[in-house]
């Protein structure tokens, strides 16, 4: 009976350490805390810049607000940089992808309004969709790819009347890219930015 129980207390330890020496060996090895990180430029430009045609980046843009305030914005010339997207992997580690991507735009500087206007051109976040063309003001963020639909396509709106002038081919661009939003502007290749209509019914219109 003696040996019965030794015999017991020994195979339990056996177990014990197998089991000890099994966990060790097939312990995962830590995660790399070290990002991955590439760098993406801007491809296609004749496509994906074509939205920076609109201006040279050194105009002066005059809009005039709903209360007939008159604004100046005065362009800096061509902006270049880059800018991280992240992405993680669904992977064990959760693992951080880093997305150096381009950008390529303008800033408009003002002395008289309470917010400069940012118009540029990125790679989106997701380089699956290519670009977005941005025009960003009181951090709202008006956006759309810039594949931008050939002149005459139906995307355009024609015969706009605003503030007494008529303009063809204008794009409806909606804050962060959502019909929904009540926040939107009139956008054209050939007028750049014709009115920007904030949610709060505060608009600027081009004069």
């Amino acid at each position: 009976m003696k040996n019965y129980a030794q015999n017991i207390k020994y195979l339990s330890f056996v177990y014990l350490l197998f089991n000890l020496f099994l966990s060790v060996g097939c312990e995962r090895k830590p995660c790399d805390e070290t990002p991955i990180i590439d760098t993406i430029e801007i491809a296609n430009p004749a496509i994906y810049k074509k939205a920076l045609t609109s201006y040279s980046g050194n105009d002066s843009l005059t809009f005039k607000s709903e209360t007939g305030a008159i604004f100046t914005f005065q362009g800096e010339g061509l902006i270049k940089g880059y800018y991280n997207a992240y992405e993680f992997l669904e992977d064990r580690c959760n693992t951080k992808l880093t997305h150096v991507k381009g950008f390529e735009g303008y800033n408009f500087k003002t002395n008289n309004y309470n917010s400069d206007i940012e118009y540029y051109v990125k790679i989106s976040a997701n380089s699956l969709f290519g670009a977005d063309f941005h025009i960003v003001i009181h951090d709202y963020d008006f956006y759309r790819d810039s594949e931008l639909p050939p002149i005459g396509h139906s995307w355009y709106l024609q015969g706009l009347l605003i503030n007494g002038k008529t303009y063809n081919n204008v794009l409806k661009i909606y804050r962060n890219y959502d019909p929904l939003d009540k926040s939107f502007l009139y956008y054209s290749l050939e007028a750049g930015i014709i009115q920007i209509n904030f949610s709060n019914g505060h608009t600027l219109t081009k004069e």
